[in-house]
């Protein structure tokens, strides 16, 4: 804030105090200095990509939608941006936007078992089950946390295609993480 006062239109300075403020208990004040910062209409993308950060950290989904876009257009092979954009649209519940984001994402970084997990999760609330089972096997292969949740996940996509052998199997794996989990036994009653 000191560097600030004496250059008040340095958007470098601007944007690190946004994306700072965002991760403490004086949110306002990060979207203040992040508002000052989209005043000077950077078109860089790695400026973007902190006030984005801001604006994701504050909750502000559509904005941090508007600026992460500009950062993907200028840093298309940034590992980080298609994945926070696929976690913003999934949160405005865009589920077909948020799948395309977190694929693109995972093409970017294909051994990444979190970015297939979560390209499947929006794979299945974009209604691609198909598409969600091959990357729940590609997380799985890439050695992603594997959990009750994973595998109750990737049961329910089965169940969604009407595969209940495999809706099953992958409910027991689930079991192997909660066995005393009654939902997960309700579950496989219900299969």
């Amino acid at each position: 804030e000191e560097m600030l006062a004496k250059d008040d239109k340095n958007i470098i300075i601007l944007c690190r105090l946004s994306e700072m403020y965002s991760m403490s208990p004086k949110k306002m004040k990060a979207v203040e200095y992040a508002e000052r910062a989209l005043k000077l209409k950077s078109t860089d993308g790695y400026t973007n990509k902190m006030l984005a950060r801001t604006f994701y950290e504050v909750k502000h989904y559509p904005k941090a939608i508007e600026q992460y876009l500009i950062a993907f257009n200028t840093l298309p092979k940034d590992l980080d941006v298609a994945f926070k954009l696929g976690y913003c649209y999934r949160n405005i519940n865009r589920h077909a936007d948020a799948y395309n984001y977190f694929a693109k994402a995972l093409s970017l970084d294909p051994t990444n078992g979190a970015k297939a997990f979560e390209a499947a999760n929006s794979a299945y609330d974009a209604s691609q089950y198909t598409q969600a089972i091959a990357l729940y096997q590609q997380a799985e292969n890439n050695k992603y946390f594997l959990s009750k949740a994973f595998y109750d996940n990737w049961a329910l996509t089965c169940i969604e295609i009407k595969d209940y052998e495999k809706a099953l199997y992958y409910y027991a794996k689930a079991k192997e993480y909660a066995p005393f989990d009654k939902d997960i036994n309700l579950s496989i009653a219900e299969v």
